[in-house]
């Protein structure tokens, strides 16, 4: 089974943060590995900085993670 595939709900992050990021259209592990973290607090902004660590640290038990945030230059 590809881990892309599979959806949030199966991920055992707390209920909130899954609820919060299924109603912003992210159902998919890769949904999820598509986005930066920046990205998730404008989807939704409800999810705060402690809500994507611990999204961090799940993916990161299947050696995945968010894009990374790209620095902006001067």
């Amino acid at each position: 089974m590809n881990i892309r595939t599979v959806p949030i709900e199966a991920l055992c992050l707390p209920n909130t943060v899954t609820r919060k990021l299924a109603s912003a259209g992210i159902a998919t592990v890769a949904d999820l590995c598509a986005l930066r973290a920046s990205d998730i607090q404008i989807k939704v902004p409800s999810v705060g900085p402690v809500a994507v660590e611990r999204i961090r640290e799940v993916l990161s038990l299947y050696g995945l993670d968010l894009l990374a945030d790209e620095e902006v230059c001067a």
